[in-house]
Formats: C-alpha cells, sequence, structure tokens
C-alpha cells in the first residue's frame, strides 16, 4: 500500500511499488510510503475516448455509470 501526499490510501502489485518511487514520511513515530497523486492515479484511456454523454449512461449488464 502507498499513499498519496494527503494521506489517501492506494493499493499497488509489487512491481507497480517499484515503479512508483515512493519516499517515506514520518508523521509522529509512524512512517509510511508516499507517492505524488498524479502517478498514483492510472489514466483510463478507453473511458477518456468515450463522448461525454456516452460516459453516464447505464451499462446495460450491471446498471450502473461507467
Amino acid at each position: 500500500m502507498v499513499f498519496s501526499q494527503a494521506g489517501l490510501p492506494f493499493y499497488t502489485m509489487p512491481e507497480r511499488y517499484a515503479q512508483l518511487a515512493p519516499r517515506w514520511i514520518r508523521d509522529g513515530d509512524e512512517s509510511f510510503p508516499a507517492a505524488d497523486l498524479a502517478r498514483l492515479e492510472r489514466p483510463c484511456p478507453a473511458l477518456e475516448l468515450l463522448p461525454a454523454r456516452e460516459r453516464y449512461e447505464p451499462c446495460e449488464l450491471h446498471g450502473i455509470a461507467l
């Protein structure tokens, strides 16, 4: 698990963790790995290619919006 600078948790795989190059931040007696939010958020190219109106239409299979 890696945290953003604001303390939001992000779960990662070991390979991804090595790519993030996290730095350790100390909070009192505790230390935790943190990385920049831009590196933690993954782009979603397939979703970005959809027209805006289609992004919010419910999925036919699940009934929830993308």
